[in-house]
């Protein structure tokens, strides 16, 4: 008997293809499917599809007839299982004032349930969100209409300034509101509390902790993905690569690798460990009332029922440091809270209304507002406690929930043929902007490091694990096309300087062909010339730009428009050359798909191929290595 659950990510070309092929193949050995194959989709949500596959199987599971004619040696027909995933929150349809909390859980195969008792008063109406004075005070207020929560003809309230070392960060009115829908829902399908059963304690000591070096590395506390030990690199250069009324600046750093031994090639990228920002570290610690005990010692255990169960501290916990250096160091404070952390947040909210919408927020009813307001708005774990100013969630929970910190790669826009003893990396600084839930300004976790970062400054990086972003075995006689908008370009200026070292005049020649995209010809076309020497020298034989924010005719928008209109030629060099290959790096959520789309197109005009034709064309490319992306999100 065969039932499968896929997990994957549809900004792939080819979205759970391992478990697609593994299910193909389990089928042609004569497995039987009894149950629909759940696709989950982790670019919206894993539990967007889960959570209704699990329902659904779990009731085909546990009807009697199904049990009688399911093998009974299967785990999941043992009746001692507790097989629910979910809970059932029962919290009324109107926010109410709420005295109880929750019955006793079911220890059979019943839903679990919590049952609030509430106590009416037809008077009271409950804001989903108290401003500073009402908070403090306890006052009532009106229900927020989530239509009108920001109009211009509500009266403004008197912003409030919370002051403390090295951080001030406004208080201003949150923007998550109500939803009008989920409002009357009165049985909420939410995350059980059985999914996040406490594992760690956490206890601090009046002794100051003055451990300022990072623990020593093991296997066990590498990042996924480390191809070398961690390497301190001082900053020697830096290059603004645009021009100053640019409205994005790029900006080039260049490290000195003096100390480090271990062999990169072009298309390898650096992954860079940075801390989270101090002064949003001192507001989480100010905000959870830690303040006090933020850089005093601080031993995180395993709990007896933890130990017992087998489960071990995370190695990249220290068991010995300080709340301060896990929420700076350690734990991951930007990425939006899950949904389990949110209903974990629902249990520790002192206030109904607040209570109800993290439940309407966690619930399956309410997957389109979470993604709609925390994923897709970008709401941090900041964000969300300042948006529910009466939820103060264990510190202990928030240590074993909130993921790892990662590094953040970039690829190098050098060759070691080139620069032997040092790299070259680009970026550009991403600025995200108080608005849409988020109540501070922020620049990204790594380019905002970056910016701060004077000439002899360090920090620590390591190479990351190769894939097949590479240049091919027979570099010189292999034809390639290359593809990447602004920042996407420099692993290609990798690829040339590496092309251009090895070249000589017998083996000068290959088509090469170069798109690269930016938004003024004037203002950030970086590598300009770089890249026009390249094509001057004929190393490289087609270089094709696009301008996004300028008009003109004889130049095309977008990068796709470009491969389209040279759509012939690729065709032939696709078709005809069976070693040529197609390098892409770019964003994957847009760029990328518009990329692939395009050579679907141009397969179908120029290659007379139909539209299946065209999509299995690519895929065998995909499958043997001759279209290979490099992606960011």
């Amino acid at each position: 008997l065969l039932e499968t659950s896929s997990l994957g990510d549809s900004n792939y070309n080819t979205f759970c293809g391992a478990p697609k092929a593994l299910e193909k193949l389990l089928l042609q050995l004569h497995a039987k499917a009894f149950y629909p194959t759940g696709y989950c989709d982790e670019a919206v949500e894993t539990a967007t599809v889960a959570e209704p596959w699990i329902c659904g199987l779990l009731e085909l599971l546990l009807s009697k007839e199904n049990l009688d004619s399911i093998d009974q040696t299967l785990p999941l027909a043992d009746s001692s299982l507790n097989m629910e995933n979910t809970e059932i929150a029962s919290l009324g349809s109107t926010p109410e004032r709420l005295n109880g909390i929750m019955t006793p859980r079911s220890n059979g195969r019943e839903s679990q349930a919590i049952r609030c008792r509430m106590e009416t008063d037809p008077n009271y109406r409950y804001d989903y969100y108290y401003d500073d004075d009402q908070r403090l005070r306890g006052e009532q207020s009106t229900v927020v209409d989530p239509t009108i929560a920001h109009s211009p003809s509500m009266p403004s309230r008197r912003p409030r300034f919370y002051t403390f070392e090295e951080c001030q960060c406004r208080w201003a009115e949150p923007s998550v509101v109500g939803c009008e829908q989920l409002r009357n829902v009165i049985e909420l399908k939410v995350p059980s509390l059985a999914l996040i059963v406490p594992k760690l304690t956490s206890i601090v000591t009046h002794e100051d902790y003055t451990q300022l070096n990072f623990p020593t590395t093991t296997p066990e506390t590498e990042y996924a993905g480390q191809a070398s030990p961690r390497y301190m690199a001082r900053l020697l250069k830096r290059t603004v690569l645009t021009a100053p009324t640019a409205k994005k600046s790029k900006v080039l750093l260049q490290f000195d690798l003096s100390g480090f031994h271990t062999p990169y090639k072009p298309g390898d990228a650096f992954s860079f460990i940075c801390s989270n920002p101090q002064n949003e570290v001192n507001w989480l610690l100010y905000r959870m009332n830690l303040s006090v005990l933020a850089d005093k010692r601080c031993t995180l255990k395993l709990l007896p029922e933890a130990e017992r169960r087998g489960d071990k501290l995370p190695p990249y916990l220290p068991e010995v440091s300080s709340l301060r250096y896990l929420f700076t160091h350690c734990l991951d404070i930007r990425q939006s809270p899950s949904r389990i952390l949110l209903r974990l947040f629902a249990e520790h909210c002192k206030t109904f209304g607040e209570k109800r919408r993290l439940m309407e927020l966690c619930s399956s009813q309410g997957q389109q507002q979470y993604q709609r307001y925390i994923r897709r708005a970008g709401l941090s774990l900041m964000d969300v406690l300042h948006a529910f100013p009466s939820c103060l969630p264990p510190v202990d929970r928030l240590i074993e929930l909130l993921p790892r910190l990662r590094p953040r790669p970039y690829s190098l826009a050098c060759s070691p043929l080139v620069e032997e003893k040092r790299c070259n990396i680009v970026y550009t600084l991403v600025t995200v902007t108080a608005e849409e839930g988020r109540f501070y300004a922020r620049n990204g976790l790594a380019t905002g490091y970056f910016e701060t970062m004077q000439i002899g400054d360090q920090i620590e990086m390591f190479l990351r694990q190769s894939n097949n972003f590479c240049l091919p075995p027979d570099v010189l006689n292999t034809p390639i096309v290359m593809i990447g908008p602004g920042t996407g370009v420099a692993p290609f200026i990798s690829f040339m300087q590496h092309i251009k070292a090895l070249s000589t005049e017998e083996n000068l020649w290959c088509e090469r062909w170069l798109f690269y995209g930016c938004q003024f010809e004037s203002l950030d076309y970086i590598f300009r010339e770089q890249l026009e020497d390249f094509h001057d020298s004929f190393l490289l034989t087609h270089l094709v730009v696009s301008f996004s924010k300028e008009e003109r005719e004889d130049k095309t928008k977008y990068i796709q428009d470009s491969i389209r209109d040279n759509g012939f030629s690729l065709v032939r060099l696709l078709t005809e050359v069976n070693q040529s290959r197609v390098y892409v790096c770019g964003d994957v959520e847009n760029m990328a798909k518009e990329v692939f789309q395009a050579f679907l197109d141009i397969l179908q005009s120029h290659g007379e191929m139909s539209a299946e034709d065209a999509k299995k064309f690519m895929s065998d490319l995909i499958t043997n290595e001759r279209y290979i992306l490099d992606y960011w999100l």
